[in-house]
């Protein structure tokens, strides 16, 4: 056999970075050495690592590229609005069972528990007086009216889960003490003689005899309460409806009278008009605010994360003054189930909502939001809440006459008090 043809069958040993010819005589340089192709984990480990240094520059060279487009993300920012600051928190140490809550004038509000209904000063957190009610249950729901004609006079709704009681008011206190203690003041209250000689009606602190049962409905289940000044709106969690009275007509029922019949229904579905109805969820509040600029009343709709509006004249469902939780909208209610209580001022809502939300760090958020009459978001009532339990949440809201100043009942029973700055 020749040499020539000796070489066409003989392995070819690759030295280090040599060249070889094939057996049609091309040159091919070796560039790797015998020590590494005896190796071929170590080829692969170098190849893989190369190929994936090679992907994370691209990726990153990839992303550092702006998009050539001036479009800017949509980003929610606050509007002008009032501004309100946590002036207090009031605990009386005995009211981790309230129930309810009702602003009464400025610098007062009302608390419903198991003993009954007292009257609170907003600014020091005293108790001023409490009534009974002779109920063996605590009350479900309370609203106070200011007369319109007397700044001094209102009427305080409580109602329990099948009956409606009321108590009327004058706070005329501030007497002239010459002569007082002679003076007769209406419902026969006490009158008591203090430091600053001024006579202070304070055994029923100015309440005008004893509560009278207003209205009876049997098997219904109460959970808010709201007047117009002539028309009661009573909200019955079991139905799922807001019924209306006539406060007229109710006062001038006798003892003996059939139950009354509601005048009107409010928050049934209406197909047609694609209205899906009351849908309350929380039995403890089922929350309205009536609003006298626009004569309507809204009612919080939590279940279906609504607010909706209605004539009262009539019942009607008023769909332009309605508003719903909006699809990717991040200032809209941002949780399960809201919200759970309104408050209807003459330009705004304040929305209390029903939960605990946290951020990215893990801080709660304000439930307290401010919306305006179209459900757009102004701004959050901001507040610190991260020292408070996660089962501490918002159970309801009440805002004082002058607008200048909000309640928030908290689930354990604490009060917080809103002062407008």
């Amino acid at each position: 056999m020749s040499k020539e043809k000796s070489n066409k069958n003989k392995d070819v040993s690759l030295g280090h970075r040599h060249y070889w010819t094939d057996t049609q005589g091309h040159a091919h340089r070796v560039v790797f050495d015998e020590k590494t192709l005896e190796k071929p984990r170590a080829t692969w480990i170098v190849l893989t690592t190369v190929t994936l240094l090679a992907l994370i520059v691209g990726v990153a060279l990839i992303i550092s590229i702006h998009p050539a487009t001036n479009v800017k993300p949509f980003v929610e920012t606050p509007r002008a609005a009032p501004v309100f600051v946590l002036a207090r928190t009031i605990d009386d140490g005995v009211a981790s069972h309230a129930t309810a809550i009702a602003a009464g004038w400025n610098d007062e509000f009302f608390l419903a528990g198991d003993d009954g209904v007292s009257l609170y000063e907003s600014t020091t957190g005293k108790k001023l007086e409490t009534w009974s009610f002779d109920e063996k249950i605590a009350p479900t729901a309370l609203a106070f009216v200011a007369d319109e004609n007397s700044s001094a006079n209102g009427l305080l709704l409580v109602g329990y889960p099948e009956k409606v009681k009321y108590l009327q008011f004058s706070l005329d206190q501030v007497v002239p003490a010459s002569g007082a203690n002679d003076a007769t003041l209406p419902g026969d209250a006490d009158a008591e003689t203090e430091a600053n000689n001024a006579v202070v009606r304070t055994a029923d602190h100015g309440a005008l005899g004893a509560a009278r049962t207003l209205l009876t409905k049997t098997g219904a289940d109460i959970r808010g309460l709201e007047c117009s000044g002539e028309r009661l709106f009573v909200g019955d969690y079991g139905a799922g409806r807001v019924w209306r009275y006539s406060l007229k007509k109710l006062y001038a029922l006798d003892a003996g009278s059939p139950e009354p019949t509601p005048d009107c229904e409010l928050g049934a579905p209406d197909e047609t008009r694609g209205y899906p109805g009351l849908k309350p969820t929380f039995q403890r509040n089922f929350c309205m605010s009536y609003l006298r600029e626009k004569n309507t009343l809204f009612v919080a709709s939590p279940g279906l994360f609504r607010v909706d509006a209605f004539d009262p004249e009539t019942g009607v469902w008023a769909a332009e003054l309605s508003w719903s939780k909006a699809p990717g909208v991040n200032n809209a209610f941002h949780g399960a189930s809201n919200p759970i209580a309104i408050e209807a001022f003459s330009d705004r809502f304040l929305v209390a909502e029903s939960g605990v939300f946290l951020n990215a760090s893990r801080q709660r958020l304000s439930p307290l939001r401010m919306f305006d009459l179209g459900g757009e978001w102004i701004a959050d009532v901001d507040a610190d809440y991260s020292q408070r339990p996660d089962d501490t949440t918002i159970a309801s809201v009440s805002a004082s006459a002058g607008l200048n100043r909000f309640f928030v009942l908290n689930t354990d029973g604490t009060v917080d008090v809103w002062e407008a700055r």
